[in-house]
């Protein structure tokens, strides 16, 4: 803070000096450049500081809808008690049941699913050798013809 009216007051005193010629009282024209920049930057800071605090909701309430989407419903196995709790993986995810007092820990894994159809190398490699070592567009047409006929499709 006292840096911040040291450069006001020094850039205040340039001003002066430079309308010195056009303004007759120095003083006046230090006092009104101070006053000007020292509005100046406090309007601009002020903005800033808006900008940041909006910034902070913005980020704050990404976190709760990310903290909501982690958020599920919990059975206890002894059937008498459910509740809702957030989980995340790698983590140690406990609970207590209020009603039956045992304590659980919830084991989270994320394991890769298999979505598509994997190729049949036999078939594949035994294309090739049909057809030659270079593979080419031929290859590949050929391959692709071939497989959909193992699979039914033409």
């Amino acid at each position: 803070m006292l840096i911040s009216i040291l450069l006001v007051g020094i850039f205040s005193g340039g001003i002066a000096l430079l309308l010195s010629p056009f303004i007759p009282s120095w003083w006046t024209t230090f006092g009104i450049s101070f006053i000007a920049i020292f509005a100046g930057m406090f309007i601009r800071n002020s903005q800033k500081e808006r900008k940041i605090e909006a910034d902070q909701l913005e980020i704050y309430a990404k976190a709760d809808l990310l903290d909501h989407r982690n958020t599920v419903l919990i059975e206890c196995p002894c059937n008498n008690n459910s509740f809702s709790m957030q989980v995340y993986p790698n983590e140690l995810n406990s609970y207590t049941c209020t009603v039956c007092n045992n304590k659980f820990n919830l084991d989270l894994r994320i394991e890769p699913v298999l979505q598509t159809e994997p190729m049949n190398l036999d078939s594949a490699y035994s294309i090739f050798k049909e057809l030659g070592s270079h593979p080419d567009q031929k290859v590949f047409e050929e391959l692709s013809n071939k497989e959909q006929l193992h699979n039914g499709s033409v």
